[in-house]
């Protein structure tokens, strides 16, 4: 499944969200591991990287919002060309793929606020 959506969402936007994807685990992994070794003491030194792992996720959102938009442009590129002999189905199937990336972009922007917050709360 992982590999039809990096070919149906578009190559240039899928495949750096999942980079960020991957980066992010690894600095979440990262993370925890620097607070299971070192305890809550670590929590201030660990500020920026969970800063770095919230922009990953907004960035993530970002590239994925302008993938949506690139792909509606090429959807009533499509419209405009087809206009008499276009199916409901062939536009469903855009819209479907062109939702892809922000949907990945999505979950990660989320994963990422709630290991930020969780870090923010842990420092209190």
């Amino acid at each position: 499944m992982l590999q039809r959506h990096l070919i149906e969402g578009g190559i240039y936007f899928m495949l750096p969200i999942y980079i960020m994807w991957i980066a992010n685990i690894g600095l979440c992994c990262y993370m925890a591991f620097r607070l299971v070794r070192e305890g809550i003491a670590a929590t201030g030194k660990l500020k920026r990287l969970s800063e770095v792992i919230f922009f990953f996720g907004s960035l993530a959102f970002l590239w994925g919002m302008l993938g949506l938009l690139m792909g509606l442009g090429q959807i009533l590129d499509v419209i405009r060309e087809m206009s008499g002999q276009l199916s409901l189905a062939l536009i469903a199937g855009g819209f479907r793929v062109a939702l892809i990336a922000p949907l990945y972009g999505f979950v990660l922007l989320i994963v990422s606020f709630i290991v930020w917050y969780a870090l923010r709360w842990l420092r209190r």
